[in-house]
């Protein structure tokens, strides 16, 4: 399974927040693959325009002018396939959880068309689906900002990616927003205690914050990559070994899933 370049966009976002643009021109002969970081530079480009100009660098060309028009596109899953993939892109835009209903039972559909996972894995389909729904949940929920969201995926024969983001506050603002969770100090701890079960903005004694570990029981057999990106921090998961770092800043919060079939 090839994973997602996200060093490279890791790179360039660090140089742009210094204040050294100079830097895309170095990257002009590498590309960016896989949906994570294609949505990670969309929402990059909201504070740093200039990181816009790696989408043509990008390998799913089609997924990224999508990425680029998305403002400008009615509330519906807009999808596309080229023979080899197949895409599909949802943006919350001003949309009500009600008047996301239809959109997003579409953009499930989509979703379990591009997953050709085998027999012994079938169950697998209705849990990510299951999964994908409670990260959208979350975005009306805790980001403050569901207008900025946006849920997309990318499968081939061999892999499957699935990336749900907003632009909004962040988990570490989220958890701080409930005096339990005032001690954290950075998005690195917030999302370690986010992913697990009944931690979110609500309080332990809510019945609440069970999303990540849906996702976590989808995948449990599965050969998966995950990342949360958050604030300065970048949490990635391959097998069972979870590995956290710096990052440059990133308004909002992302989970980025890939799977090999």
């Amino acid at each position: 399974m090839q994973l997602p370049n996200y060093r490279l966009l890791d790179q360039v976002s660090l140089a742009l927040e210094r204040g050294n643009k100079s830097v895309l021109t170095k990257v002009q002969n590498n590309r960016i693959h896989g949906l994570g970081p294609l949505i990670e530079t969309s929402i990059l480009c909201r504070v740093h325009p200039a990181i816009g100009s790696l989408f043509p660098l990008c390998e799913t060309r089609q997924v990224a002018d999508a990425l680029l028009a998305g403002q400008a596109q009615p509330l519906r899953v807009i999808c596309g396939s080229n023979g080899l993939e197949q895409w599909g892109i949802l943006r919350f835009r001003d949309a009500t959880v009600q008047e996301m209903t239809n959109p997003l039972h579409s953009f499930q559909l989509e979703t379990q068309k591009a997953l050709h996972f085998r027999k012994k894995v079938s169950n697998g389909k209705a849990r990510i689906c299951g999964a994908i729904r409670e990260m959208v949940d979350n975005i009306y929920d805790h980001s403050g900002a569901p207008n900025t969201g946006v849920v997309a995926f990318l499968g081939s024969s061999d892999s499957f990616e699935v990336s749900v983001g907003d632009a909004g506050i962040g988990i570490l603002a989220s958890l701080r927003s409930n005096p339990t969770f005032a001690f954290l100090q950075d998005a690195g701890t917030a999302m370690s205690l986010a992913l697990k079960d009944g931690n979110s903005r609500y309080g332990p004694a809510q019945d609440r914050g069970y999303g990540f570990g849906t996702l976590f029981r989808a995948l449990n057999t599965l050969d998966a990559q995950l990342r949360f990106r958050s604030g300065d921090y970048a949490l990635e998961i391959t097998g069972r070994n979870p590995h956290i770092s710096q990052k440059a800043h990133l308004q909002g919060f992302i989970v980025s899933l890939k799977l090999a079939l």
